[in-house]
């Protein structure tokens, strides 16, 4: 009989390990609603968004490097969406590939786009972002709107900047 009961007792212990290395291994695979990286906690309040620089580092830099356009007449506006310049005319019903950002649009003095530009840094490396860069230029070149795509890897000299985009503006007109 003390054989029987502990044979019992063996077996609710091991029960109740496995048990505790189930609940543990779930907690530990089951995702947070929230990472650290985006909330603060303040007062016991949980502040799911917050601000953020409207561009990037090396948008900021590439930025200065487009102002020569202003002195030109010109307009630049960052963060374009292709969806307010580009209408789809077949299937209205789905239009999610017009809604990705372009990093620069030039502008004429009527606010007419007359060049869009992309500015590739490391991201743009992976499968999907090329996926992505592939379709935002087909749908550009079927709008029939200039897209230039300059590169951070390399230095992109105010020069170099500035003769490509001329280039295009005067192929364009």
């Amino acid at each position: 009989m003390v054989f029987f009961m502990f044979i019992l007792l063996i077996i609710a212990l091991i029960i109740i390990i496995i048990k505790n290395i189930q609940i543990e291994n779930f907690y530990k695979n089951e995702k947070p609603p929230f990472n650290k990286q985006n909330y603060i906690k303040n007062d016991n309040i949980i502040i799911n968004y917050i601000r953020k620089d409207f561009l990037t580092y090396n948008e900021k830099i590439f930025y200065k490097k487009l102002l020569f356009l202003e002195e030109l007449g010109y307009k630049i506006f960052p963060q374009i969406n292709l969806s307010t310049l580009i209408q789809k005319i077949s299937n209205q019903k789905y239009q999610n590939e017009l809604y990705r950002n372009i990093d620069f649009g030039v502008f004429d003095s009527d606010l007419k786009i007359i060049l869009l530009i992309e500015l590739n840094d490391q991201t743009h490396n992976s499968w999907q972002r090329k996926d992505r860069d592939l379709k935002v230029k087909k749908i550009c070149e079927d709008a029939n709107i200039p897209l230039l795509t300059f590169y951070t890897k390399y230095p992109n000299h105010d020069d170099y900047v500035k003769n490509r985009i001329l280039n295009v503006i005067q192929n364009n007109q």
